[in-house]
């Protein structure tokens, strides 16, 4: 095609290649391409419908009535690698905070060691050493520490692909031998380490490798007093901490109220003692309708004659399963719409008894009936939500419509009943339009059960070999697994995240602690001062928690204000949560005060017990 910059095709070996290779395959296929720069999708239509009048002069047998449609960014695969992205990004994201957030209480950390450095970096001065070797020294001392952390992180890596791969093993499996650590990770944690050591080194070496020499010798201490810049520098340090936490809290917290809303709310079905089995379509191993119907007729008798099973049905697709038939939707008697521009609708093949195995409810019309399934009448049921688009106030019972390119040269269908919404590919996805034809054939077992259903596996194992030895069985699972792993995304991603501001948090609390007790131990002298001349314990306890607790509420308060404008990011990964939930915001906050508290909790404490007559003999 002019319009397409490649094409390519992947036709799956096995026992379906009969079935795909052959022209009359009536099943919707679906084909994913990029279009050229400066290529519209009214041109590559045209284009399309062009070669579908050819394919149609040139087979008229099979090709006839049949063409090709564009379904363009509003198809669901199209949706979820826009999840998939934003959930990278947000990652990334969140790594990139903690990075910071070390950063910044490395750099505090080497401000107060530049300190108690002060009289060392003044007498090598005194002794002719150049300021520009000092900076060389200290920003080594720097990049050797983030070297030996970024050597550290890569150790941990390793082991929490390791733990992920052995908890994932879903998404292990997609990756071809679990999660791993590539040449280019270990690459990048090595340019990291070099910026981030040389980045967040510099202040602390500039300001460490200035002193004040005549003063600082005069003295006559090893300890002095921080300067006031310094000071300022060690709490603005704090406060962005606290902030870049507050913000990895907040999204944490917001992700993990979704994923609880998300696994504590009702999927329409009733997923309990339900067994489901995946078959390759065709299991007669021939693309012999008669054949294929008499397979699945036999293969569903002897299924429900099991001791233990309560109803058997086949489908396809499985329920939360991301993959469907995706079609166009047409209301006989109402004018076609533009080309692009048609309704969709997802369309499921299922049996007599896929609503009574399911537990799905009817609210008007009644069910397929099991001459339906076999003979595939020109009949529907649609669910509540297709009802309401396009028969608004009105029972859709007796009304007809086609969803293109399914069925030709007759396509329309009628409607005979109306069931619940249920959850279709995910349990975290707004209910969807969706059309169920009636089939006795499938390519997934629904197996109703008392006991526990993979405890029949082995017996719907040997009933499947009995009636096809040929046919094999992937995928079996109970409904409840398949729910747990319809989630799983959603899970690691709240994990990682959560794991993130876990890490943020202890950070933000060692930054705290490392500036009030390196301040207690700086004002020694003068908190001896103040005890001598009459002031209490508990004075002094309150003057050091109020510190901390007014830079606390500074970052809390950046770090809302900034996750205010972040969360809106997350609106695609959040189920019945608001971005901006003030429950959230207010548990972040309440949480980073007290770990503030705490953090100030010892240093108050050995502050408050400084003795003055032992602090002023030492000054």
């Amino acid at each position: 095609m002019v319009a397409y910059e490649e094409a390519q095709a992947f036709v799956p070996l096995g026992p379906q290649k009969p079935r795909l290779m052959s022209r009359g395959l009536r099943d919707a296929l679906f084909v994913k391409g990029r279009l050229k720069p400066g290529v519209t999708r009214a041109q590559a239509q045209a284009e399309l419908d062009v070669i579908a009048q050819r394919l149609e002069q040139q087979y008229p047998e099979t090709n006839a009535s049949r063409r090709a449609v564009i379904l363009g960014p509003r198809h669901p695969e199209i949706e979820r690698g826009r999840e998939i992205q934003t959930t990278l990004f947000m990652l990334a994201g969140a790594a990139g905070f903690v990075l910071l957030i070390t950063c910044s209480n490395l750099a505090s950390l080497l401000l107060a060691r530049g300190a108690g450095r002060t009289r060392e970096m003044a007498v090598r001065l005194a002794l002719g050493a150049g300021r520009v070797r000092l900076i060389r020294q200290l920003l080594i001392e720097s990049v050797l520490l983030a070297l030996a952390g970024g050597a550290a992180g890569l150790w941990l890596g390793v082991w929490a692909c390791r733990g992920l791969s052995a908890l994932l093993p879903q998404i292990a499996q997609i990756t071809q031998g679990g999660f791993t650590l590539e040449a280019r990770v270990f690459g990048f944690a090595l340019l990291v380490s070099l910026v981030t050591g040389l980045l967040f080194g510099l202040a602390p070496a500039l300001r460490a490798s200035k002193p004040d020499v005549h003063e600082t010798l005069k003295e006559g201490t090893t300890r002095s007093s921080p300067s006031l810049p310094r000071q300022r520098l060690q709490k603005a340090l704090v406060v962005v901490q606290v902030a870049l936490a507050s913000v990895l809290l907040v999204g944490g917290g917001l992700l993990l109220q979704s994923l609880y809303r998300l696994m504590t709310k009702d999927p329409g079905f009733d997923p309990r003692h339900v067994l489901t089995v995946k078959l390759h379509r065709g299991g007669a191993g021939t693309t012999d309708p008669e054949r294929e119907a008499a397979f699945w007729r036999e293969l569903s008798a002897r299924l429900q004659n099991l001791p233990g099973v309560v109803s058997v049905a086949t489908a396809f697709p499985m329920p939360l399963e991301p993959s469907s038939w995706t079609c166009p939707f047409f209301v006989e008697g109402r004018p076609l719409p533009a080309p692009g521009q048609e309704p969709i609708t997802d369309v499921f093949s299922v049996s007599s008894d896929y609503f009574r195995t399911l537990g799905v409810g009817l609210l008007n019309g009644r069910f397929f009936s099991p001459e339906e399934g076999a003979q595939s009448a020109k009949v529907a049921l649609i669910n509540q939500t297709l009802a309401a688009r396009h028969w608004p106030g009105e029972s859709p019972v007796g009304k007809r419509f086609r969803v293109f390119p399914l069925e030709t040269p007759d396509p329309w269908r009628t409607v005979v009943g109306v069931v619940e919404n249920f959850r279709l590919h995910a349990l975290n996805e707004s209910p969807k339009p969706a059309v169920y034809l009636p089939s006795m054939s499938g390519a997934v077992l629904i197996l109703r059960t008392e006991p526990d259903p993979l405890s029949l596996l082995a017996a719907v194992r040997e009933q499947v070999r009995d009636v096809d030895p040929n046919q094999p069985l992937h995928d079996c699972k109970s409904l409840e697994q398949c729910m747990e792993e319809s989630v799983v995304g959603q899970r690691v991603t709240t994990w990682l995240l959560g794991a993130f501001a876990g890490i943020a948090l202890a950070l933000a609390a060692v930054g705290i602690y490392g500036l009030i007790a390196y301040s207690v131990a700086q004002r020694t002298h003068e908190i001896g001062v103040r005890m001598a001349l009459g002031a209490g314990r508990l004075q002094v306890t309150r003057q050091v928690v109020g510190g901390s607790l007014k830079l606390a509420l500074w970052g809390v308060a950046a770090g809302l204000a900034a996750a205010c404008g972040v969360t809106g990011l997350l609106t695609s990964l959040l189920y019945e949560v608001r971005p901006l939930d003030p429950a959230t915001f207010a548990a972040v906050s309440g949480v980073l005060l007290g770990v503030a508290l705490l953090a100030s909790y010892l240093p108050a404490r050995r502050a408050a017990r400084v003795d003055p007559v032992v602090a002023l003999r030492c000054e």
